[in-house]
């Protein structure tokens, strides 16, 4: 088992179709239960396994060929659930998932907890490239969700990043 040291979770097998299998069948189970379920959420979805923040090796096969691994998931997944429970991934919105899914989260949206708070601003070019890549999904039909944080704890400094955040969302929704 390999674990993700700053997460505090495993690095799923996604190569393994027994262990696909199981994740599948786990969330068909979890949909039978509540039924008022409207979707699923797959945090997580790299487009490359970020070795340094691992508590073992991954093996460099499963490395070179996650991107394809995790599509396969999606796409068996899409297939075992009810079209209308939408799948979600958590993939800064890399296409490659997200066309395959339902939607995608982006949870650096301008701005993130994990970015330094003080310089904090997005080139024009980056910002520009996002709201392409947004408003070119909403388009045809994918679900969106944006998250942006921050670890200030001063209220003038969340005043200031909460308006820059809201400021290139209104970007997004005005064309």
């Amino acid at each position: 088992k390999i674990k993700h040291t700053t997460f505090n979770s495993y690095l799923m097998d996604v190569s393994n179709q027994a262990y696909i299998s199981l994740c599948i069948n786990s969330i068909k189970r979890f949909i039978d239960i509540y039924p008022f379920a409207r979707g699923i959420f797959l945090d997580d979805y790299w487009s490359e396994i970020y070795t340094s923040e691992l508590s073992g090796k991954a093996p460099n096969w499963l490395k070179e060929n996650i991107t394809s691994y995790l599509k396969e998931f999606i796409r068996q997944l899409r297939n075992s659930i009810p079209t209308n429970i939408k799948i979600i991934t958590n993939d800064q919105l890399y296409e490659e998932y997200t066309l395959l899914s339902d939607g995608g989260m982006d949870e650096g949206f301008v701005h993130s907890s994990w970015m330094d708070d003080e310089n904090y601003y997005l080139s024009s070019e980056e910002v520009e490239e996002l709201l392409h890549k947004i408003k070119y999904l909403s388009e045809i039909g994918k679900t969106i969700l944006l998250i942006s944080s921050t670890h200030k704890t001063n209220q003038s400094d969340i005043d200031t990043i909460h308006l820059y955040t809201l400021s290139a969302y209104l970007l997004i929704v005005s064309g």
